[in-house]
């Protein structure tokens, strides 16, 4: 009925076809599954207290030198072997807030392992998050988390993971915010 060149004509219709719509379809999906207005944490959420290792209220300190927000566990073996490391770190930006929040955990272990390893205690704040709810508030599940907020309360980086805190990448890529 057609001739060959007719059917490769065809073909190739069909399939530029299938190509664009195929291309069209997964940019409406990219479009509605993609939104990061919806999923990423833009600024610090609305928290005014904390609760301390010690079962105080600590109230949210100053944003002026910027602030950098650690989840962690006990039970977490990554976060485990992460946490001297970032509190090593944090000797580097003396002006800047480290709030180190164990999440999820049992009180007595938290406290073991924070005396286990050694605490420098002029910018950072040991919290507690038994319930997870100021997880929920910063939009995670997931351990370790760790997030820098500038003096505008803007997210300006977030770390899914563990990361290596000694190297240099951390301090050289921060150092220029003067936090």
């Amino acid at each position: 009925m057609f001739n060959k060149y007719t059917r490769l004509i065809l073909t190739i219709l069909l399939f530029l076809v299938f190509l664009v719509s195929g291309g069209l379809i997964r940019n409406h999906i990219m479009k509605k599954y993609s939104s990061n207005d919806e999923y990423v944490l833009k600024k610090f959420p609305s928290i005014n207290k904390f609760l301390s290792i010690n079962q105080d209220e600590v109230l949210v300190p100053s944003f002026e030198n910027g602030v950098f927000v650690h989840f962690w566990a006990t039970w977490c073996g990554p976060c485990e072997a992460e946490l001297p490391e970032f509190i090593e770190y944090s000797k580097k930006f003396p002006r800047s807030s480290f709030l180190i929040v164990a999440s999820k955990d049992d009180i007595k272990l938290v406290k073991k392992t924070i005396d286990r390893i050694g605490v420098n205690k002029s910018n950072l704040y040991y919290l507690f998050d038994e319930s997870g709810s100021v997880m929920k508030s910063f939009g995670t599940l997931k351990l370790p988390e760790t997030y820098l907020f500038d003096s505008n309360r803007d997210i300006i980086k977030k770390f899914v993971g563990p990361q290596d805190w000694k190297n240099d990448y951390f301090y050289k890529n921060f150092s220029y915010l003067n936090i």
